[in-house]
């Protein structure tokens, strides 16, 4: 099967980040993007002060213009591009979204926005040992050599590999929410709620995407 990396699809990206943006805080054991103090976007200013929107939220004028009087934007326009970077250079990029198809991609961007990107990849972890080679790979959270090329190598096996996976990772996803809760049912609800969204997203792009791999079209850098 061909393995069509998210990126090549145009709208992979565009789409989940539409997702993220409407399914609202992350987890409460996130300690990479937690929602406190003033927040746009998803986006906290305590967490992130260096983001560049907060200089055109401080200003609060709706439009500007360059210094030589040539170029005009419109803020609105320039925030949501800075909003859509922010999420694509520390969350998509960060967590290779852009090399994987797209159901695993947007289920890999959702969790490292909701939970963090280095509980992002043991998710992704744990499913493979589960699935493929128990225990074989060390579930630290590194995307190193050995789980890149354990993941390619079930990519590039039946269709089928690809949909048991991301629903292995899912149900991982869904097992630690259970168990970071602690009984409260208002979380616990949440975070199902939230997988369940996922998952019709997920196989949305299962139907509208067609797989097939050509050797060394992945992209997963295994050479690293």
């Amino acid at each position: 099967m061909k393995i069509i990396a998210a990126e090549s699809t145009g709208t992979t990206f565009d789409t989940a980040l539409d997702f993220v943006l409407k399914a609202g805080a992350p987890c409460t054991d996130n300690l990479e993007n937690t929602f406190r103090g003033e927040m746009y976007m998803g986006i906290s200013r305590i967490v992130n002060p260096e983001w560049p929107g907060w200089f055109v939220l401080d200003r609060g004028e709706t439009r500007a213009v360059r210094s030589d009087g040539i170029l005009e934007f419109d803020a609105a326009t320039a925030l949501l591009g800075l909003v859509r970077s922010f999420y694509r250079d520390n969350f998509w990029k960060a967590v290779f979204a852009d090399t994987m198809p797209a159901p695993l991609a947007v289920a890999m961007f959702d969790s490292a926005v909701a939970h963090g990107r280095n509980r992002a990849f043991r998710f992704l972890q744990e499913a493979m040992n589960c699935l493929f080679d128990a225990g074989r790979l060390e579930v630290d959270g590194i995307f190193r050599r050995d789980s890149r090329q354990a993941l390619e190598t079930i990519l590039k096996g039946h269709d089928w590999y690809l949909k048991v996976l991301v629903a292995e990772v899912l149900r991982v996803r869904q097992a630690h929410c259970d168990a970071i809760s602690c009984g409260r049912r208002e979380i616990m609800s949440g975070c199902r709620a939230r997988r369940r969204a996922l998952k019709c997203l997920v196989e949305r792009h299962f139907r509208e995407s067609a797989y097939a791999f050509a050797c060394g079209e992945s992209g997963l850098g295994v050479s690293c």
